[in-house]
């Protein structure tokens, strides 16, 4: 039978120890007092006599021959020496066998294991040779099989950063599946690395300097690279916004613009905006898609969307809302319809009153003269039928003045007055 311990049992001047294998030794003022004194066993194994316990001679080796030795097989060995007198005894020391112990035991019937990481340990305390301890194994012998929590691996010495439940004192592997923010890996051990952050490291910042925290994300120098925005620098900019920070804001007309420099996906600029990003507005004096449009407003210039003056009033030579239409150009051909109408009725009202005044001057003239005809006539007549036989002579004459009137100069005056009335 081994003993896991030896046990010391003091009767009067007799020490007894029940143990499987030993030497021993009493001190008393630095003498040892067992030395060769009387010493007896409940069993002996071959020559492995009790005396050979105390004969001063400290092998560890059983095959030495100076260790004693009982029988196997018996439910409890014990050994005893008689000191001879009584004394105070101030140590006792028990040396065990060295050799029934392998290379990983030690202790009392070599019945500890120590789990040094190579080299073995001492057979009495466990100390390993080469220090360092297996996986999962701590303490001076690698015997204690447990970590701190958080820790695992050769002497506890590597921590893991598991979200709940810790780890597996051997391997790191996290007992629930998850690593605490900042760290990766299957024994989530790992810093972020990369502009990486947060649990697992599956989230990615993108700070324009100097990276980011890796548990919260926040850039060590504030501002993002183009196309992110957010303190953390993983927010895409929306449709419409580009650049750093997406402080840029482009007006394309269709379906956005590129995040980091604002070119638009589909090429064409909303009302009132230019450039190949649309972020550049209108000047005052021009309008409409891309700004192709020119107005002409005399003052504050126009709209940059639809053109119309800030102030009413066009510049000399222009007229519309958004003074950009030329007046020579201005024709029934005109694509304003309106404005071709009012042209037209304004040149037919003209050339009836043309025709008006012309008609009434061409009235007048031939009234007055046929006026003049017939004051003529009516003064022969009178002059005939009135006139004293002193003045007839003088009205003769003149009478024969008017009859002396050429007929076609008559007939002229008719015709002209004909195709005026005409």
């Amino acid at each position: 039978m081994k003993m896991d311990t030896a046990k010391l049992v003091v009767f009067g001047h007799f020490i007894s120890v029940l143990i499987f294998s030993f030497g021993l030794e009493l001190v008393v003022s630095s003498r040892d007092v067992a030395l060769h004194k009387d010493a007896t066993q409940s069993s002996t194994l071959s020559s492995y006599f009790a005396g050979r316990a105390v004969d001063g001679i400290p092998g560890r080796d059983g095959g030495g021959g100076h260790c004693s030795h009982t029988r196997t097989g018996h439910n409890q060995a014990w050994w005893k020496v008689d000191l001879g007198d009584v004394y105070r005894i101030q140590t006792i020391n028990i040396t065990y066998r060295r050799d029934c112990c392998s290379h990983t035991n030690f202790g009392p019937n070599c019945s500890n294991t120590c789990h040094c990481m190579s080299g073995g340990c001492d057979p009495d305390t466990g100390v390993c040779h080469i220090p360092g301890c297996q996986h999962g194994w701590t303490g001076d012998s690698c015997s204690t099989h447990e970590c701190p929590s958080g820790y695992f691996g050769p002497d506890c010495s590597t921590e893991c950063h598991c979200k709940t439940g810790g780890c597996y004192i051997v391997n790191g592997s996290c007992n629930t599946r998850g690593c605490q923010d900042g760290w990766r890996g299957n024994t989530c051990n790992q810093e972020c690395v990369n502009s990486t952050f947060g649990q697992d490291c599956n989230q990615t910042c993108h700070c324009a300097n100097s990276g980011c925290d890796r548990i919260s994300g926040t850039c060590t120098i504030p501002g993002c690279t183009e196309g992110w925005t957010g303190g953390t620098c993983s927010q895409e900019c929306l449709a419409c916004r580009f650049g750093k920070d997406c402080l840029h804001e482009c007006h394309c007309k269709l379906e956005g613009c590129d995040k980091v420099d604002g070119t638009c996906n589909v090429t064409g600029c909303v009302d009132g905006w230019r450039g190949k990003s649309c972020d550049h507005t209108c000047d005052f004096t021009h309008y409409g898609p891309n700004c192709l449009h020119e107005c002409h407003c005399n003052i504050s210039g126009c709209s940059n969307t639809d053109g119309i003056c800030q102030t009413p009033g066009c510049e000399d030579g222009w007229t519309g809302p958004s003074c950009s239409a030329a007046q020579e150009q201005i024709s029934s051909k005109s694509e304003c319809p309106h404005i071709a109408e009012v042209s037209t009725s304004v040149e037919a009202t003209c050339t009836t009153c043309y025709a008006l005044f012309g008609t009434l001057f061409a009235i007048s003239i031939i009234c007055n003269i046929g006026l003049i005809i017939h004051c003529v006539r009516m003064r022969f007549q009178n002059s005939r039928t009135q006139t004293p036989p002193k003045e007839l002579q003088t009205y003769r004459n003149h009478e024969e003045d008017y009859d002396g009137i050429d007929s076609s100069t008559i007939d002229k005056t008719r015709n002209i007055y004909d195709t005026i009335v005409q």
